[in-house]
């Protein structure tokens, strides 16, 4: 599902990831099945333990744009949160048109808010077993109301989203496509995404998707604790945090413990259910950056744990010398950025498309 069906041209395309620290912005061109990086920002929008307003972030990256030389006005971008729900489900069989059709009378969804006052897509996935005259689907919505932040970074930076995607979704396509040469599908394997206020996890196992969840555990509460705990600025603590000072170390694995144990759930849940063992965890996102957490999450979860990169396949050769060093050093940062573009590269696997009166031009009504 998250493999290249076609030979695909995409130039320029533009990818914002709005994350709640950083703010990224990528041009990517794919051709074939060949990726390159053009250029890149990676945008700070905490200063001093606090996020800048919205219209303060598309201001950023709207000069960030200028300076890149973009003149695409399109955009590619994702949601993330505890309101955003993936539901894979079992419904009878039918053709893509008529169930995009039918969502919003299917009152058996599970999803906790109005399905009309919500973003919504679906995909028919083929190669999941399923019980007669049914089929195994794709289900991604999150409420209007909770899309408009990272609609609104957009809009307000001038452009228009042309694609929204699930960062967990995102996650996926990022691994499938960039560790396409490494991955063995054999073998269950988690994919756990570090981000400032949340973790995505994504469970794939044969190459398809086994389990998605958003956890409200992030680096921001990392950077909390050891503030607290050392009495100095939030500032001061996310440097010492990123650069592994050995007084740190108590409160990042005490600020970690929440966060491994509903891991630990997690993967507790899936492999009694799917009756298969977890056994690689593959971490990213900017709690990846922290140095000893690898060895810390080893012996949390039990498991194997390992850091890897999505730019493994990406041709960063047109980049400076001094940035391809910089791009490798914060690689883990853009895992959800690069999986937004890779899902160009295959059918939506799970993209909210705004409708009309939300995906075109600069207004929300």
């Amino acid at each position: 599902m998250f493999g290249l069906k076609k030979k695909i041209s995409k130039d320029r395309m533009l990818v914002i990831d709005v994350g709640t620290q950083y703010v990224k912005v990528l041009t990517l061109t794919i051709k074939n099945d060949q990726i390159k990086l053009n250029d890149y920002r990676i945008l700070n929008v905490i200063q001093g333990g606090k996020r800048f307003v919205i219209k303060e972030i598309s201001k950023i990256v709207r000069k960030s744009i200028m300076d890149m030389k973009l003149t695409n006005k399109f955009a590619l971008t994702s949601l993330s949160g505890k309101s955003v729900i993936v539901r894979i489900v079992d419904m009878p069989i039918m053709t893509l048109r008529e169930l995009k059709s039918s969502l919003k009378y299917q009152t058996d969804l599970h999803i906790p808010f109005d399905i009309n006052e919500a973003l919504v897509d679906c995909q028919i996935l083929p190669n999941h077993p399923a019980p007669e005259g049914k089929m195994k689907v794709l289900i991604a919505a999150a409420p209007r109301k909770d899309a408009t932040r990272v609609l609104d970074v957009v809009r307000g930076a001038g452009l228009i989203p042309r694609r929204v995607d699930v960062d967990v979704i995102s996650l996926a396509n990022a691994f499938e496509w960039g560790m396409k040469d490494v991955k063995d599908d054999s073998a269950p394997f988690a994919l756990v995404n570090m981000g400032a206020s949340r973790t995505n996890l994504t469970i794939m196992h044969k190459g398809m998707i086994g389990l998605c969840r958003e956890l409200n555990y992030g680096g921001i509460s990392f950077t909390e604790t050891i503030a607290a705990g050392l009495e100095c600025s939030f500032d001061e603590a996310e440097e010492k945090k990123i650069i592994g000072d050995p007084e740190v170390l108590k409160y990042i694995q005490e600020a970690l413990k929440p966060l491994s144990s509903s891991l630990v759930q997690s993967f507790d849940f899936f492999e009694s259910s799917m009756g298969v063992h977890v056994d690689k965890v593959y971490i990213s996102g900017g709690g990846a950056l922290i140095r000893g957490i690898v060895d810390y999450l080893k012996e949390e979860l039990y498991r194997n744990v390992l850091v890897w990169n999505p730019l493994r396949s990406v041709d960063i050769e047109g980049l400076a010398e001094k940035e391809k060093e910089l791009l490798q050093q914060n690689s883990p940062l853009l895992t959800i950025a690069m999986g937004i573009g890779f899902g160009e590269t295959a059918p939506p696997t799970a993209s909210i498309k705004p409708q009309t009166s939300l995906g075109k031009g600069g207004n929300k009504k």
